[in-house]
Parts: C-alpha cells; structure tokens; sequence
C-alpha cells in the first residue's frame, strides 16, 4: 500500500485515463495482451473493444489489438467503466467511534464494503470517508472486516500512522473481540477452536494441508435462546473468514452467513466487532475502542 492520497475524482470518474511506457520485457508482446497484464481489472475482450474504437493510442496513433510492441513506446488508454458504481455516496454517513489527528476509528454498517474493488468503488467506506475528509485527506485502512460485518473499523490519517498501525496487526499487537449469533446450542460455556485454515478459491476451509495456517479462535457463550446462542470471540489469528469458517466448522454457522452457513437464516449476517485494542499510532499507548453490539433482533435472540 502506497503513502498517496487516494484520487477520489478519478476514481469516481466515468473515464479511467493511464499511460504505459512498454518495458525492455515486453517488447515483441501484443498489444491487447500488454494491457491486459498492466490493468487486471479489465478483460482482454474489453480491452479489444477500446482499442478497435480507437480509445488506445500507440506513440500517438491508433493502432490494432495484434500490434506487435517495441520497448519504449508509450501506451495511452481511456478506459471506459462501464457497470461501475461512480455515484457518489452522499446518502452515507459514517459513526465516528474515535478521531484525533492521526486516526480514525468507525462504527461500520453491515452490507457496507471496506474499500473499493471490482465494479463497486464508490459505496465503501474508504470512498466515503476520504470524501468527508476532504478532497486531498489521507484516508488508508490497516485492516478489513468482511461486507456483511459491522463493527470497529480503524483507518489511518496519515502516512506514518499507516505504517505503525499495519506493524500492530501484522505483529499480532491488536486485540480484537466479536459477538456472533450462531446455529444452535452449545452445551459449554466457552472454549477454542484451533483448526487450521486452507484457502480454496473465495473461502477457507477447516482441513489439516502443507499450505493451511495455523488458526485459533477462543470463544465464550454470552447469551442462549431456543434455535440461536450468542457468543463473544477473540481471534487469535487473523485468517481470512476465519470466525466464520472456524463456528460453521463445529455444526454451528454464523445466522445469515451467505457463505459459510444459510443466508436465509436472518436478514443480516450476525456477526458484530465489538471492541479492538491497539497502540496508538503515535503515542504507542494502549487505545481501546467500542462499538455496542446493534440494536437488531437478530443479536439479542428475541
């Protein structure tokens, strides 16, 4: 992740405009193939298309998909985004939790994503939050919580604050807790799940592989009810979905989990981050953050 302002009017824009200088490498390579490399989020069919429409300039001129490229020569594309969400989001407006002058901390609304990717770039809480900062305001995310969560959701306000806050979660200094409403009963009143987790595709799966990490979740039981009990979670780990995988793993899914469980199950995904302490970015003292678990039937069993 770079120290750069994030560009919100271009990349809000209908019109994406980016200039390549081919690469000692490439030389000899297609041009469609070329692009292909440099701008992954679109396919080689698209890219064909701009290029017959003369929206692709090489050394100036129009040139055709097959053209074979010279090191040195420049490539300038207008890449049209078409079936991205450009507007902007100004029916959104984040809970601030914490703010001083190098952080951010927010209460982030379940079905809301994290950052831009994809087609949908303006919906997210990086967009949205650089945007009531300011067109120039440094805004970066050290770390993530799933679309369909809500909860503490911590971002940077400067370079440096980015740097220490990506070192304390990198180096396993942040606490993280969860509450989650699962499939169920559970006979205990707490306990862990260390299973190790194997990416395959989009998800992770509970399976002991060479290429699974070690992951371990403690658990205690907060609250029960007739079909559903909620729980509070402490990752001790930090794998992808690993709260999710790791609770439908032992016959209990997340309710309304579309992935891991029965998205029908509830109208939202009952899963909550409810608390995360860190050091500051600046101070290195310990901040504690909170954000109450929702006011939504689905997390007090009703």
């Amino acid at each position: 992740m770079t120290d750069e302002h994030l560009d919100i009017e271009r990349l809000l824009s209908a019109t994406e405009r980016c200039e390549f200088v081919v690469e000692p490498e490439a030389d000899g390579q297609r041009l469609d193939r070329f692009l292909a490399e440099k701008m992954h989020f679109a396919s080689r069919r698209r890219l064909q298309d701009h290029i017959r429409r003369g929206a692709v300039a090489l050394e100036g001129r129009p040139a055709r998909p097959s053209r074979r490229l010279c090191a040195g020569e420049i490539v300038r594309i207008e890449y049209e985004k078409i079936g991205r969400d450009l507007n902007r989001p100004d029916d959104i407006e984040l809970e601030v939790l914490f703010e001083d002058d190098v952080l951010l901390a927010i209460d982030k609304p379940s079905g809301l994503a994290a950052h831009p990717a994809g087609q949908e770039v303006a919906r997210t809480v990086l967009t949205v939050a650089c945007l009531q900062a300011g067109h120039r305001a440094y805004r970066r995310l050290p770390h993530r919580l799933d679309r369909e969560t809500s909860g503490v959701l911590v971002l940077a306000k400067t370079p440096q604050a980015q740097r220490a806050l990506s070192d304390a979660f990198s180096g396993d200094h942040v606490q993280k807790e969860y509450v989650a409403v699962v499939t169920g009963q559970l006979e205990a009143e707490n306990g862990t799940i260390d299973r190790p987790l194997l990416r395959e595709g989009y998800l992770s799966v509970c399976r002991e592989h060479p290429d699974a990490k070690l992951a371990r979740t403690d658990w205690s039981l907060e609250m029960r009810g007739e079909r559903a009990t909620r729980l509070a979670l402490w990752p001790r780990t930090g794998r992808r979905h690993q709260l999710r995988a790791h609770l439908a793993s032992i016959g209990h899914p997340i309710l309304g989990d579309p992935l891991y469980g029965d998205a029908g199950s509830a109208p939202r995904l009952a899963l909550h981050a409810r608390r995360i302490e860190l050091p500051h970015p600046r101070t290195g003292r310990a901040l504690e953050i909170v954000a109450p678990v929702p006011d939504h039937p689905v997390f007090h069993l009703t």
